[in-house]
């Protein structure tokens, strides 16, 4: 048994190996970054997708301000990624819509 003093009180009562999902959906601008999630040490993996029919989304660094510099997602396409750092998008035009799932535990 490990002293309490080594787990952390929001931990105690969490049982691991269980995960979490967590959906949602948020709008991109074209103009500036949009924080599509936070980040997250307990993430276990987030996956995107550009649910918008024409714009693409590019997943960018936090303050970028062009989308050359950052990976296309185009109409219907999706990815993976295993970060637990925040993830940051911006729009080719517009203010397409991107869905995401997160699993954290």
């Amino acid at each position: 048994m490990l002293p309490s003093g080594l787990i952390r009180e929001d931990l105690k009562n969490f049982p691991f190996g269980a995960y979490k999902n967590n959906p949602g959906q948020v709008t991109i601008s074209s103009s500036q970054t949009t924080l599509v999630v936070p980040g997250n040490v307990f993430r276990r993996g987030v996956t995107l997708k550009n649910i918008d029919a024409a714009i693409v989304i590019y997943i960018v660094a936090a303050g970028a301000t062009v989308t050359t510099s950052g990976f296309p997602l185009k109409a219907g396409e999706s990815i993976s990624l295993d970060t637990v750092g925040p993830v940051f998008a911006l729009a080719a035009s517009g203010s397409p819509l991107m869905a995401f799932i997160e699993t954290s535990n």
